[in-house]
């Protein structure tokens, strides 16, 4: 989506969606080293500190400040293949091959559903497994540091469950 907004002329758009897939990929490479990922102020220091963390940090700043969407989508495409080696070393399941794939005949690539089709199916908790794909967890609700640190949080927790379970 954000060489589609640099296209319709958006780079500010096109920068801010770069932003976002590059902060959710530090979390996704917290969540294949098992680390917590602390909020955003400390983000970057966390990735750092894992092994490669320094060089998938590069790649991920040029995700966010390269001149071209283009350029962002390459460090994107770099920093994802990071993580992807990352949960290959954890034992999850890795797609041979580039990590992003060509979105139609678009220009743009998207993450290769092989991998998350993988990811799924590599599940081995049923009732996580039977948790709807799309959702996410808490902390992709809500990224209020105040909310997440407070007992509030259980009941965030509890509204979220009943709302997975549909009652």
């Amino acid at each position: 989506m954000h060489g589609r907004a640099a296209d319709r002329g958006d780079d500010a758009g096109s920068r801010v969606i770069a932003g976002a897939i590059a902060g959710g990929l530090m979390r996704l490479a917290l969540l294949a080293h098992r680390r917590w990922a602390p909020y955003e102020k400390w983000l970057g220091t966390a990735v750092r500190g894992l092994p490669g963390g320094l060089a998938a940090v590069g790649a991920l700043s040029e995700a966010v400040a390269g001149g071209s969407w283009a350029e962002r989508e390459a460090a994107m495409a770099r920093a994802a293949g990071w993580v992807l080696d990352a949960q290959g070393g954890r034992g999850a399941p890795v797609v041979d091959g580039p990590v992003l794939t060509q979105f139609w005949d678009r220009p743009y690539r998207h993450v290769e559903p092989a991998v998350i089709k993988g990811l799924r199916a590599a599940i081995g908790d049923p009732d996580l497994a039977r948790l709807p794909a799309d959702v996410g967890s808490i902390d992709q609700w809500v990224r209020d540091v105040e909310v997440l640190a407070r007992p509030a949080r259980s009941a965030l927790a509890a509204t979220y469950r009943t709302w997975l379970s549909g009652t």
